[in-house]
């Protein structure tokens, strides 16, 4: 089993990769101030994506010395703006947040007591410490190189995972045993109860957790719990105050003094501090149950004695009367029960649970909004690019010249619609304009997709035909695959080949004498229509199965008792024509 111990921590909310980009932005709005005449800060949007920019540079900064180039087009007013920084001049600006680096890490050693020369490995995770600079110090301090052994971007959720892998039943994984250190020293103050109040430290800086305590304290009733952090100025949050515990169900003694409470706090393994249960005990007295019944003088438990064992055991116990010994009074005997007491938890900050689940939906309803529209946005201009290019090419034999060069004039208008006036409009408006557009295109679209499948479709019905007529030439010989079907049946089988290749001759001429450029006569879906009747009509006649002949007859062999009487009887016959 593997074995950690956090030694210490420490902490600046004022260091950090986002403090960083956000001085590579702040040196960009300056410079725009000054060179275009904008200030980004003002537009929510330009603003992010000038931090966007500068999170990008800052990476690129991290491999490269050289000079980054910054070009956003139409970033603010349909104003571009161009710049760049080198690695230099950023490590300049940052300054003040690598000082902070640098002390927060002799800040560490002197907190812990360790040595930089007795560190054996640093390993860095973040993306922010691929930065040179923050290698540099770490070097400077520790008199060594920082190990990146580890994916520095995915190094903190991994480490989630396998800690939620590690609580979870489900899964079986290498044992690991972390002995963790909270950083910060809480205290706990008590107020009510009929009694004086109090306050005590119950987790010093650096102690491991998760851990448990037990307070004792005296109330005669409810009383209340508060926990904060000893040090507010140490804690990097506006509030040290950690939360209150109401604890309810005390009264006093039946003495009336006050009763002894024990209240559990504990810090679990995340490090939330709570009040896990408090405990109240009570002195009861227990009754001692009776004893066995005595005889009383002269009597006898068993009545199968003799009146000269009566005497003896008469003075046998008058002898061991005399010889006991008078015993002290014994006080009652007591016993503690132990009650469990209600504890109400009570925070600094209460959330309207149900508010912020509102404003989440409401949220969630504003984005689907956005991305339908954003999404009737893009389908309206692929359809503009799409049917400008086909026009030249595709489609080009199935529209009118003067056609085509009105639908591009309407294309192109669109175009500059969405880059205008479009840019940023309703989903409804989008629609309509695809639709206005569609009244044009569909028709254009429909002409080549029926010319591209009408021709497969007539031969595909061609060949059907044929192979019916096949099979019908076959019965006329005297074929032995289908004599078994009726003449009326086949009958109707001629007659669908007939009637089918008069109307696919037809339907071939009238189409071949029609332009391209005009509505169909014939559809693919009627080709299929008929081809799927006639099939319909021809199908079960043609596959119609053939019946099972006879089965063969059983000869029975002569039975020779019969021979012999027809002998018999033939020289009876001859023996009478002789008499004759």
């Amino acid at each position: 089993m593997e074995f950690f111990q956090m030694l210490g921590t420490t902490i600046d909310m004022d260091a950090g990769g986002l403090w960083l980009d956000d001085i590579i932005r702040e040196k960009f709005r300056q410079e725009f101030i000054t060179k275009y005449g904008i200030d980004a800060s003002t537009n929510p949007r330009a603003w992010l994506r000038l931090l966007d920019e500068s999170e990008r540079i800052k990476k690129q900064m991290s491999a490269n010395a050289t000079n980054i180039p910054l070009n956003i087009e139409c970033f603010m007013n349909d104003k571009d703006v161009t710049s760049g920084m080198c690695r230099a001049d950023f490590e300049q600006l940052a300054t003040p947040v690598f000082e902070k680096i640098h002390s927060l890490l002799l800040k560490l050693l002197e907190e812990t007591g360790v040595n930089a020369q007795e560190v054996d490995e640093i390993e860095i995770v973040g993306g922010s410490s691929r930065i040179p600079m923050i290698r540099k110090i770490i070097n400077n301090i520790f008199n060594k190189d920082p190990k990146t052994t580890m994916n520095q971007d995915e190094a903190v959720s991994r480490g989630a995972a396998m800690q939620c892998a590690i609580l979870s039943p489900s899964f079986r994984v290498r044992e690991f045993h972390m002995k963790d250190a909270q950083p910060y020293k809480i205290k706990i103050t008590w107020n009510g109860g009929a009694a004086e109040g109090g306050e005590s430290d119950v987790f010093a800086e650096r102690e491991e957790f998760p851990f448990a305590k037990m307070v004792t304290l005296f109330r005669r009733d409810t009383f209340q719990v508060d926990a904060r952090y000893a040090f507010p100025n140490m804690v990097p949050h506006s509030t040290s105050a950690i939360g209150s515990w109401r604890v309810t169900g005390v009264t006093p003694n039946p003495d009336g003094s006050a009763r002894k409470v024990k209240v559990k706090v504990r810090l679990n393994p995340d490090g939330i501090f709570s009040v896990a249960s408090a405990t109240a005990y009570e002195t009861q007295i227990v009754d001692e149950p009776a004893g066995p019944l005595t005889p009383a003088p002269g009597e006898s438990m068993d009545q199968g004695q003799s009146p000269q064992d009566d005497a003896q055991q008469q003075q046998q116990n008058n002898g061991e009367e005399q010889a006991a010994q008078p015993e002290q009074p014994k006080g009652p005997k007591t016993k503690t029960i132990a009650i469990e007491l209600n504890v109400e938890e009570h925070f600094p900050q209460n959330f309207d649970a149900q508010k912020f689940y509102e404003m989440e939906i409401l949220m969630q309803r504003a984005d689907e909004k956005e991305k339908k529209k954003a999404d009737a946005k893009n389908s309206v201009e692929e359809y503009v690019y799409e049917m400008r290019d086909k026009l030249s090419d595709h489609y080009q034999d199935y529209v009118t010249a003067q056609d085509a060069d009105s639908f591009r004039s309407q294309l192109t208008d669109t175009e500059n619609w969405l880059y205008d006036e479009g840019e940023d409009t309703e989903q409804t408006v989008y629609e309509q304009r695809l639709s206005e557009l569609k009244k044009y295109g569909d028709p254009i679209v429909e002409r080549y997709r029926e010319a591209e499948g009408r021709a497969p479709a007539f031969d595909r019905f061609t060949q059907t035909i044929n192979r019916t007529r096949k099979a019908y030439d076959d019965y006329v010989a005297g074929g032995e695959a289908h004599a078994h079907i009726d003449s009326k049946d086949m009958e109707k089988v001629i007659n669908a080949i007939e009637e089918r290749q008069r109307w696919l001759m037809d339907a071939r001429q009238r189409q071949d004498r029609r332009d391209k450029t005009q509505t169909p006569i014939v559809f693919v879906q009627e080709i299929q229509d008929q081809h799927n009747a006639f099939e319909n009509v021809v199908n079960p006649i043609l596959n119609k199965k053939k019946p099972a002949p006879p089965p063969p007859k059983k000869e029975e062999p002569p039975q020779p008792n019969q021979g012999a009487q027809s002998s018999g009887d033939a020289s009876q016959t001859q023996d009478k024509m002789e008499v004759d």
